[in-house]
């Protein structure tokens, strides 16, 4: 395989740039990606067919040794930039597609995720109505591994006590992220810190009541749940208080308990029924 660290390409490398224009803000979406040749191509094309065509698409690659690099220039007439080269985990990668953004509002999807080809369009339409919005979010289809699927619904206020709201439905106002960036000393839950300091500093969110993206099961977040618990833990501790972060570990605990209870006793089938799979 070719050494693939430390190349770039994409429309800007050609002078190429774009813009907002009236009534068509540039909107940006990131996807970060490290050896993701299995489901990369279908994340690129959910972007570059979004039926709003006024869209910057950046790619960031961790120095993949995969076909990751093939697929990226496959489709490098369609790309505003892509780099590949080390990086120090998926939130420094975000947090270089953030700086390296030129739109209005930043969307970050992974690539092991996809679209629905109207998403853009329904965040443009919302925010051609009111520019005062900060984030934009939406619901998603859960996909498991087997292709069982459930509707994931967004529920803002439920974000103080867990990620209520999915980080890849997310459309957020550039200029926010010259207040916070990532914190790259969290490895799974630097996106609920993000979200959850909006929210505490009453940033003006928007649920847009639609689905806007489908999510494979099995992403960094799904890797591992105790070291989310851990991190989840102590940003309500810094956030809250440690009676608050100790209440939310509990509800944790508990719903983990009877999840692992039903699907002892449970048929299969009738498990995942229950959890609106279908």
């Amino acid at each position: 395989m070719e050494n693939n660290k430390g190349k770039k390409g994409g429309l800007r490398l050609h002078n190429i740039q774009k813009q907002s224009q009236k009534n068509e803000p540039l909107i940006t979406v990131i996807t970060v990606v490290y050896n993701g040749e299995k489901y990369l191509e279908k994340t690129i094309q959910s972007v570059i067919n979004q039926t709003y065509k006024n869209l910057e698409y950046i790619i960031i690659d961790g120095g993949s040794t995969d076909a990751t690099i093939d697929i990226i220039k496959k489709y490098e007439s369609q790309i505003d930039y892509w780099i590949s080269e080390p990086d120090a985990g998926i939130y420094d990668a975000m947090n270089k597609g953030v700086l390296l953004a030129r739109g209005e509002y930043i969307g970050i999807i992974n690539a092991d995720d996809w679209y629905e080809l109207n998403t853009i369009e329904i965040i443009v339409n919302t925010i051609i109505k009111d520019d005062s919005l900060d984030i934009l979010f939406g619901d998603r289809n859960i996909i498991k591994a087997d292709n069982l699927r459930k509707l994931g619904v967004a529920d803002l206020k439920k974000i103080k006590y867990r990620m209520s709201i999915n980080h890849p439905t997310c459309f957020i106002k550039k200029n926010l992220y010259s207040e916070k960036m990532f914190d790259t000393n969290y490895k799974i839950a630097a996106d609920y810190d993000l979200l959850l300091y909006f929210y505490i500093y009453k940033k003006n969110f928007f649920n847009t009541c639609e689905i806007l993206t489908n999510v494979r099961l099995g992403g960094v977040s799904d890797a591992s749940s105790q070291l989310t618990l851990k991190e989840r833990f102590s940003i309500h501790i810094k956030y809250y208080s440690r009676c608050h972060a100790y209440f939310c570990l509990y509800r944790s605990k508990v719903k983990e308990i009877i999840k692992l209870v039903l699907k002892f006793l449970l048929p299969h089938k009738l498990f995942y029924k229950i959890k609106g799979y279908n």
